[in-house]
């Protein structure tokens, strides 16, 4: 059994399963193994293995979550948190990023350049005390499938919580991409 956490401390939500329910049945848009050689694991992740859309979906007692990101090559990207509580309550965080990648330390760093909450699609509220905070991420694991990376792992410094992000088939999700590419 593996719990995995979003890493943004203002989106704290927890999913739990086990890793046999990850690989034979969870749900990840645009992944589908009919082969079990056809998923590998990476030796080294490299910076154009981060590049394109990435999130993950959860739900618990309270609600359901959406995290997305966007990960550009020129080292800046855009995360998108959606919660939806129970009750209907739904809080939006956005925030841009600059992001860079050591191949060498296998660490994913990340500096918040804009950061805004929204409530019950309110007014988005930009939260200053967010903005210029930097964040390391070691990147213990990536699966590729045929070739191409589809399951991304990160993990805080401390090795104390970890995040698998699924590769988005940006195609299939045009509103998704268009709501993380909107300035």
């Amino acid at each position: 059994m593996k719990t995995w956490k979003t890493l943004l401390g203002a989106a704290a939500f927890t999913l739990t399963l086990t890793s046999a329910a990850v690989a034979e049945t969870a749900y990840v848009p645009g992944l589908h193994v009919t082969e079990p050689n056809q998923l590998v694991t990476a030796k080294k992740v490299k910076r154009k293995d981060l590049f394109g859309m990435w999130g993950n979906t959860s739900k618990n007692a309270d609600g359901s979550l959406l995290n997305a990101s966007l990960m550009r090559p020129d080292g800046t990207g855009r995360d998108l948190i959606h919660f939806q509580a129970n009750s209907g309550d739904t809080t939006t965080i956005t925030q841009d990023f600059k992001w860079k990648f050591s191949r060498w330390r296998q660490e994913f760093r990340q500096t918040i350049t804009n950061y805004t909450v929204s409530h019950n699609d309110g007014a988005p509220e930009q939260k200053s005390d967010e903005i210029g905070k930097t964040v390391k991420f070691k990147v213990p694991l990536l699966l590729k499938l045929e070739g191409k990376p589809n399951v991304l792992e990160m993990t805080n410094k401390e090795g104390t919580d970890s995040v698998r992000y699924y590769r988005y088939n940006e195609e299939a999700m045009p509103d998704l991409l268009k709501k993380l590419e909107a300035q």
